[in-house]
């Protein structure tokens, strides 16, 4: 397990998490009103970190955020889809340190 970690900001809340394969521990400091980032602390417990980032979009996105569909004229998008969108991003650079990266090496195939 790693012995730091870096804030994720989701909707307005802050979720710390250590990554270790599998993810061993998350935890939130704060919730917006409708405990999205609550939700997705708890459920990547025990998630791949070479997926955490894609299940937090997912779990972003089902689950019954307040968040409005209406499209937003500076963003281009809807208010869910660009939180949800940073959640999974700071998810990703979160564990980006542990996850496997595969490396193509020409001419080695």
């Amino acid at each position: 397990m790693l012995h730091w970690s870096q804030a994720v900001w989701g909707g307005g809340d802050s979720v710390f998490a250590e990554p270790s394969r599998p993810i061993r521990r998350s935890s939130r400091l704060g919730h917006a009103l409708c405990g999205c980032a609550r939700c997705a602390a708890e459920s990547l417990v025990g998630a791949s970190v070479d997926e955490a980032a894609e299940k937090a979009g997912l779990l972003h996105h089902h689950y019954p955020c307040l968040a409005s569909m209406g499209k937003d004229p500076d963003f281009g998008d809807t208010l869910m889809h660009i939180s949800g969108h940073i959640l999974k991003e700071q998810v990703a650079e979160q564990v980006k340190f542990c996850r496997d990266v595969a490396y193509v090496v020409p001419g080695e195939l």
